[in-house]
């Protein structure tokens, strides 16, 4: 009797174990895990061929998800199921899991213990992104056939906690995309609220907003966002970066535990706690120090999980003080920061495999996150309500302490300003005086070497006179437009330029030349305008001695006009005989001396133009 009842124990056992899941045309979807036998392979050294030999590690799993925290996540999770097709036609489904961070996803297909197939997927074995986020794989069940399979889930970097579901694609489609929705509009929150603090941060210089603005970073640093956003733009070929990637959780939990700390000193005054303010500073240079000296292998996030559950709890225990101590923000920290807590402790719990909330309340990571950071939101906008209220009171005094004040600064104004003015005037008049006291000594001189001229027989001594004489009454012309003119500092070139040309027209007697002359409205310095002056007055008297013999229509152009970088370029050119056929060798006389002295004075780029006559182009910085 025992005997028998013992073999039909058995025998029981055995059709338990060879359980098989039928899936036809109306099974649309069904979670796999509570339906399979699962081996958790603590020595990490079967593979699938081993396992086929090996059956009775398998044991029957009554879960709808795995979850063996961060403490087992080195062991590989080997899951066997078997899948029966009942109907005349091939059914395809998709097998797929929740959790996008899985890294190796291996899929066996089994027959008479021989693989027949092998399919791997998972962070570390995608070739691209296709815009589906969770891992899954495609199956084709042939019809009135069980097919077996091996699935083995390796994590390494992270908890290992997923849930397998078998459905159709359009369903698997449909959860994707309601995943993607879910977790965009929960991120799009978290980056408005960030670009909202740093808005308020580079307005009012306020570090509260600025470690806000960081603990939100942190947030979406622990939720992987720049890996998520990095799917869509960078193809994922190389697997070792994705593994780099994965072990950087440690420090973007670092950072979200500092930008914690460093927000609850500014958001609760901690200065005024002068103990819990020193034990946080301790706490900051203790991650810094970690960050510093953690690597893949030394004092990971498994390690120290425990440490950032008691940052979390140790900070809410001061909100508790705070409000103790009557602090105006204590109320607002510790409900929102309640609501933190409970968000990440479930999170650590659930990564501790302590507290499987996970898929008892899915989401409930990024409501409380989101719930947390609309109430200091809240109380953000109202303190800045505050400082508004407080400028404008403080605005109020200062507008009625600036009236008493202004009438009597409104007179010492008054009467300073006068007093500039006339003092003004008066230099004003005194340089007036001055360049008409120069401009008539000028000209006296000039009439002076006129008259010597008149008196001198030698052509040669006439010539050097009358060019001394002209060369001082451009100089002249100078001062004389100082004293017509409003302005004492600048000369109008364009007239300066045409009083050169009509008083060397009146000197040589030239009354035929046609002068285009373009300054576009350019004005200079005195200093400047003088030695630019005496260039153009020069080049004009060589052109009338040298230059129009024999020519028909005799012409001068002048131009100024501004390049860039405050830069100027002005152009001499005649029409006249040209460089080889006038009588003297410029480059030896007195005048293209005078031209090239000039020149360097200005430090300007002398170029000469020996086409349809002779010209200069000089490229000179504009004095201002």
């Amino acid at each position: 009797m025992i005997l028998l009842r013992t073999l039909f124990f058995i025998l029981l056992i055995t059709q338990y174990l060879d359980a098989q899941i039928i899936v036809d045309e109306t099974t649309e979807e069904f979670v796999l895990l509570n339906k399979t036998q699962v081996y958790l392979d603590k020595s990490n050294k079967e593979d699938i061929n081993s396992l086929l030999s090996k059956p009775k590690l398998f044991k029957p799993y009554n879960k709808e998800y795995v979850n063996y925290g961060v403490y087992y996540n080195l062991y590989p999770v080997w899951i066997k199921f078997t899948l029966y097709n009942p109907t005349s036609k091939v059914i395809e489904r998709t097998l797929s899991f929740d959790e996008y961070f899985l890294e190796n996803i291996e899929l066996y297909k089994v027959k008479n213990n021989k693989v027949l197939e092998k399919r791997v997927t998972g962070l570390q074995h995608r070739e691209e992104f296709n815009g589906i986020i969770r891992s899954h794989f495609e199956l084709e069940i042939p019809p009135n056939t069980k097919t077996t399979y091996y699935l083995k889930v390796f994590t390494p970097s992270y908890a290992s906690f997923f849930k397998a579901t078998i459905s159709t694609y359009e369903k698997f489609i449909h959860e994707d995309i309601k995943y993607h929705l879910i977790l965009a509009l929960f991120l799009c929150i978290l980056i408005m609220v960030f670009i909202y603090n740093m808005v308020l941060f580079f307005l009012t210089k306020d570090s509260l907003y600025f470690y806000y603005a960081l603990y939100i970073l942190g947030i979406l640093a622990v939720k992987r966002v720049h890996f998520l956003l990095s799917l869509y733009i960078f193809p994922m070929e190389n697997p070792a970066i994705v593994v780099q990637e994965i072990s950087l959780i440690v420090y973007g939990t670092n950072f979200t535990a500092l930008t914690m700390i460093l927000f609850t000193q500014h958001f609760l005054h901690t200065k005024s706690y002068p103990k819990i303010h020193k034990s946080l500073n301790f706490f900051i240079a203790l991650i810094i120090i970690h960050s510093i000296v953690t690597s893949p292998t030394f004092l990971t996030y498994n390690d120290i999980a425990f440490f950032y559950l008691f940052i979390i709890l140790y900070l809410f225990f001061i909100g508790f003080y705070a409000l103790y101590k009557k602090n105006e923000n204590a109320k607002y920290f510790v409900f929102g920061w309640g609501l933190s807590v409970f968000a990440w402790i479930s999170t650590i719990l659930n990564s501790l495999s302590v507290w499987n909330n996970r898929y008892q309340f899915y989401y409930m990571t990024e409501l409380s996150i989101t719930l947390e950071v609309f109430i200091f939101s809240y109380v953000i906008a109202k303190y800045i309500n505050k400082l508004n209220k407080d400028k404008e009171q403080l605005s109020i005094q200062l507008v009625e302490q600036k009236d008493s004040e202004n009438i009597r600064l409104q007179k010492i104004v008054d009467e300073k300003t006068q007093e500039l003015q006339n003092e003004v005037k008066y230099k004003e008049n005194l340089l007036k005086e001055l360049s008409h006291r120069v401009k008539n000594s000028l000209q006296v001189v000039s009439s002076f070497i006129s008259m010597q001229t008149k008196h001198c027989n030698d052509q040669e001594v006439q010539s050097l006179l009358a060019d001394s004489a002209s060369r001082i009454q451009a100089m002249s012309n100078i001062h004389e437009r100082l004293v017509t003119q409003d302005s004492i500092n600048y000369v109008d070139m364009q007239s300066y330029f045409q009083t050169l040309l009509e008083e060397n027209k009146l000197i040589h007697n030239f009354d035929t030349l046609k002068s285009i002359i373009n300054t576009n409205k350019t004005t200079m310095l005195i200093d400047q305008a003088t030695t630019v002056g005496l260039i153009i007055n020069e080049a004009i008297n060589n052109t009338f001695k040298h230059a129009f013999e024999n020519i028909d229509n005799p012409t001068i152009k002048i131009s100024l006009k501004k390049l860039d970088n405050n830069m100027l370029e002005l152009v001499y050119q005649d029409n006249g005989c040209g460089y080889k056929h006038r009588a003297i060798n410029r480059q030896t006389s007195l005048g293209q001396k005078i031209i090239t002295s000039l020149s360097n004075q200005l430090r300007a780029d002398m170029h000469t133009n020996k086409d349809n006559g002779f010209g200069y182009v000089f490229r000179f910085e504009k004095s201002i």
